[in-house]
Parts: structure tokens; C-alpha cells; sequence
């Protein structure tokens, strides 16, 4: 299980509204780490490595969500797709989106937490809802890629 330290409820349930029910799963299950990939010892895989990244690069790594969505270099393509969506979709609403590699993971999972959890954005009810609107299009986005790379949850072992 994964600590994000997270405490804004009412994000969590403006997400469950507005995104479907397939949407909310792959979300959740990649913030709790509870995923169908390699490096998840559950599902009884082989090897925790990444197959791909062990075939063209011949590095050990494990493949867990980090990993998968921040690093693999067979999704870079994919990748790069996501993040120029999610740029435009911030440039639209909030403009506080970071795509950095150390704080992509986080940003993606929990698109504008921080802001959201900041009493003045309460008081602003405007940039609150522009803030929402914005995390659950990029929620979106991150399933896109996430259905783009027809490796989450496969029987692959």
C-alpha cells in the first residue's frame, strides 16, 4: 500500500461522479499499488522486472507504478502524449499542473491536491471548480494512456 498522505475528501467524491466506473478503478488501484504488475508479488508473476525495459536496455528495474508510468521506456511515446495533453488541459483552467519526472507520478494520480486542500481556493469558488474540472480531465488522460499501453492488468507472467 501506498502513503500519499492524502486528506481532501471532497475531491474523492467529485471524482466518483463524474469519471466511469473502469476510469475510478484504474485509479484507485494505482494509487493504493495495488496493480497486476510485475513488481506487485501478489499476482505471482515471474520476475518483478520490467520485461520491456530488461529486452532493450538490459536494466534491472522493477516494474511497479512508478515504474510504468513515469519511467518505462516502452511507453515514452505514449507518455509524452499524456503530459502534452495534461499541459493543455492545465493551460485551460489552473495552470499549476508540474510535469517534471519527480513529481509527475503525484500529479497525475492527485491533479491539484495541494491547490484543492488550500483554504483560499475554498473561499474562490470559481478556481475551485475550474480545479475539479481540470483533475478529472486528466484523470482521464492518464486512463487513456493507461488503455494506450494494453499492459495494465494483463495475464502476462
Amino acid at each position: 500500500m501506498i502513503d500519499w498522505n492524502i486528506r481532501y475528501i471532497d475531491a474523492y467524491k467529485y471524482e466518483m461522479k463524474k469519471l466511469i466506473r473502469k476510469h475510478w478503478k484504474f485509479v484507485s488501484q494505482l494509487r493504493s499499488g495495488h496493480t497486476a504488475l510485475n513488481g506487485q508479488k501478489k499476482y505471482g508473476f515471474k520476475t518483478r522486472n520490467c520485461i520491456q525495459c530488461k529486452e532493450k536496455n538490459d536494466l534491472e528495474v522493477v516494474k511497479d507504478v512508478h515504474h510504468f508510468v513515469c519511467d518505462c521506456k516502452e511507453y515514452s511515446a505514449q507518455r509524452s502524449t499524456m503530459e502534452a495533453e495534461c499541459i493543455i488541459i492545465d493551460q485551460k483552467y489552473c495552470q499549476l499542473f508540474i510535469a517534471n519526472n519527480n513529481e509527475l507520478l503525484y500529479n497525475l494520480l492527485f491533479p491539484y491536491q495541494d491547490d484543492l486542500m488550500d483554504t483560499n481556493i475554498n473561499r474562490d469558488l470559481t478556481k475551485k471548480k475550474m480545479c475539479l474540472q481540470s483533475r478529472i480531465e486528466i484523470l482521464r488522460v492518464l486512463c487513456k494512456f493507461i488503455l494506450g499501453t494494453n499492459k495494465y492488468g494483463s495475464a502476462e507472467k
